[in-house]
């Protein structure tokens, strides 16, 4: 198998043309918004007649997402989306993430066997990443346009060629960029560009479903929200929505003060010695609830803190206000362990196994960038 990430065969304007494209990545938006951003990162980096986001199901036969240029989405028909979803189990690619464990069938120890059609991977499947893979690695031209796939999908869409990774699996789901030609002609070089784009494509894909998290779960305690864009000086670049209002009514600054108040530059610097995960930081003020966010975008010119009001009159009576920001299960995890319930008590309460249980302990610790106990407690305890 190809080394995923040997950077080897790129040249400096290869790099040049990765570093011009983060941008657009990582602007601030909800998955809604995700599947353009991350095709406009693609094309410019792999030449290529079309490109998808899917995000698919392959257990239940089940598929959605987006097909760019945008007169490519016109083939998307919901009779087609339906066949393709019932051909995903038959893709190349797809068989190969499945026998490699990236969706591993329930139950199963290794990626040795295929899942059953009706049912989920296990929540504690393996995950391998191959990085960029071709149909071609896997079957002959011949072969693949006597498949299914082809006279009922690939063909309308001239796609005889396709280049893809992995994004991301939030099991049952797997999330892929694919990239399509219509010849066999996609290059080692294009290969590792994609290579070289997963940590940036899964950082935004998390980044994406934080936004859209936190939008849905404190949706009915919202009052306000806003984003401050700041670089790697540690100034503020710009502000958005209720950001200066919420600044000063939390921070108490004032039009003769620094744009950045000193609390919230000090949890800043804290913040980043994490680069790979989001922060959270909660404060009460006579308004409400304040919680901060710092999404990560992995690049040195600027981050983005989401600033987030409740209304604390509105958050269940007995719940820790910090609860609201994480997802059920993660608040599930978060309120037993504030409660001081071991791992083995939480899988009880749960009903999980003890090793499911300490995945999402450690899903926890993960998202909220702590790794004791002890700093969790430091986060929400005051």
């Amino acid at each position: 198998m190809h080394d995923p990430t040997s950077p080897a065969q790129l040249t400096s304007a290869d790099f040049q043309k990765l570093l011009a494209v983060l941008p657009t990545l990582y602007e601030a938006g909800d998955l809604t918004s995700l599947p353009r951003r991350m095709m406009l990162t693609v094309s410019p980096l792999v030449p290529c007649d079309s490109l998808a986001y899917e995000e698919c199901n392959p257990f239940l036969g089940r598929a959605i997402g987006r097909l760019f240029p945008d007169d490519m989405q016109a083939t998307a028909t919901p009779a087609s989306v339906v066949r393709f979803g019932e051909l995903l189990p038959t893709h190349p690619l797809v068989k190969h993430w499945i026998r490699r464990g990236s969706l591993a069938k329930p139950g199963a120890d290794n990626g040795d066997s295929p899942p059953m059609d009706d049912e989920p991977p296990a929540e504690n499947a393996p995950v391998v990443n191959d990085g960029a893979l071709k149909i071609s690695d896997f079957i002959s031209a011949a072969d693949l346009e006597n498949s299914a796939l082809f006279t009922d999908i690939y063909r309308e869409r001239n796609i005889k060629e396709q280049l893809s990774i992995l994004i991301a699996f939030p099991k049952p789901l797997m999330v892929a960029v694919g990239c399509h030609r219509d010849r066999r002609t996609f290059t080692e070089r294009d290969r590792l560009m994609l290579n070289l784009l997963h940590p940036h494509l899964l950082a935004a894909y998390r980044n994406a479903e934080a936004f859209t998290e936190l939008r849905t779960a404190i949706g009915a305690h919202r009052r306000r929200v806003g984003t401050l864009k700041v670089n790697a000086d540690g100034r503020v670049d710009s502000e958005e929505g209720h950001a200066s209002a919420l600044l000063k009514d939390y921070f108490h600054r004032d039009a003769k003060g620094p744009r950045f108040p000193a609390p919230l530059k000090r949890w800043f610097i804290q913040a980043r010695k994490n680069p790979t995960t989001a922060r959270v930081w909660t404060l009460r003020g006579k308004h409400g609830l304040l919680v901060l966010r710092m999404l990560n975008d992995q690049r040195e010119n600027s981050l983005t803190i989401l600033l987030e009001e409740l209304q604390e009159n509105r958050i269940p009576n007995g719940e820790h206000p910090a609860l609201a920001i994480l997802p059920p299960r993660l608040r599930q995890t978060l309120a037993a362990l504030l409660a001081g319930k071991s791992t083995k008590e939480i899988a009880a309460q749960m009903g999980l196994s003890r090793h499911t249980a300490s995945e999402h302990v450690s899903r926890l610790y993960a998202r909220l960038s702590v790794s004791t106990r002890g700093e969790l407690l430091a986060l929400f305890v005051k």
